[in-house]
């Protein structure tokens, strides 16, 4: 049972805070959140060193972001993630000491709720 919990939580952990740094598209969407990318605004790599641009953007979005922008705005995001990942890290050491009492047999129904809600919470989590 202990090996089948830690792999469900193993999985929405590893999908929920994955540590890659923010995409260009991840910071155009803190500034357009309904933006749709080709229709709204392109982004495009040269592969000349500098990375992914953008190219276009549809002025009915508002001021296009200045590099600043998209820099400040990849920095918070990291920041967030990073403190997610946190989070979820204590989490999943609140879940291994609840697991270690099931396998025990020690697990009271409050705490098989909290393992539960744990489980719940992640994937919400994971279909925003």
């Amino acid at each position: 049972m202990k090996a089948k919990l830690y792999l469900l939580l193993a999985l929405i952990v590893t999908v929920a805070t994955h540590a890659a740094e923010p995409s260009l598209g991840d910071a155009i969407r803190q500034f357009a959140p309904a933006a749709v990318p080709v229709k709204d605004y392109l982004v495009r790599d040269d592969s000349d060193g500098r990375g992914p641009q953008l190219v276009q953007w549809n002025a009915a979005l508002g001021p296009q972001p200045t590099a600043a922008d998209i820099a400040t705005a990849k920095t918070a995001l990291t920041a967030a993630r990073a403190t997610a990942a946190a989070k979820v890290t204590a989490e999943t050491t609140s879940f291994s000491a609840l697991s270690d009492k099931l396998d025990a047999g020690n697990l009271s129904a409050a705490e098989l709720r909290q393992v539960l809600t744990l489980i719940v919470a992640r994937l919400r989590k994971l279909e925003r």
